[in-house]
């Protein structure tokens, strides 16, 4: 696969070139999963696969971004984009200064926010550890203001009578039905 995106930027960029443009073309690839919880059950489970070009073009003292969800096998809608940006920096308000984009002699490869275990993580993979995670890091009781119990909390040791647990002394007024879980 990184051979593949590899190549899709040095085409763009062998286009930008062909074009005069001093251009600035980010890629950026995703598999995003999302799992939402209700009621101690896995309610909504999905995940896509996204790619993002952002392309900055520069036209002397004008600068313009384009960013776009793309397909990286088509290459024509992706030109385009290059396209519209060099549209945009023409028509651009001019800056108080030149900006600067640096000038790379070689091809620059920056895996630096890649991380392969996190790549590797499969949707299936996701889900068993998220149905194996509430028994691990479940807390012995759930502190939400969204918790209710239907009974009162246990009164402090002070409140209890000598020699008799788990007894309360007399309330000064009625006790509501429900208690809401507080830390």
């Amino acid at each position: 696969m990184q051979q593949s995106v590899i190549a899709l930027l040095k085409e763009l960029r062998a286009y930008a070139l062909e074009k005069s443009l001093r251009a600035a073309i980010y890629y950026h690839e995703e598999d995003s999963y999302l799992m939402r919880f209700a009621n101690s059950a896995i309610s909504l489970n999905t995940n896509e696969h996204l790619v993002r070009l952002q392309i900055s073009v520069y036209d002397g003292n004008k600068h313009a971004d384009y960013e776009m969800i793309a397909d990286p096998n088509q290459i024509e809608p992706l030109k385009r984009g290059i396209d519209t940006a060099a549209e945009m920096a023409s028509r651009a308000q001019a800056l108080s200064y030149t900006p600067s984009i640096p000038c790379y002699r070689e091809t620059v490869i920056d895996m630096q926010a890649y991380d392969p275990f996190l790549a590797g993580i499969t949707n299936p993979n996701g889900w068993s550890f998220s149905t194996r995670s509430p028994a691990v890091w479940k807390p012995k009781r759930l502190n939400s203001p969204a918790s209710f119990r239907t009974a009162p909390p246990s009164p402090p040791k002070s409140a209890r009578k000598a020699n008799t647990p788990n007894t309360l002394l007399a309330p000064t007024r009625p006790l509501p039905r429900c208690f809401p879980i507080r830390n």
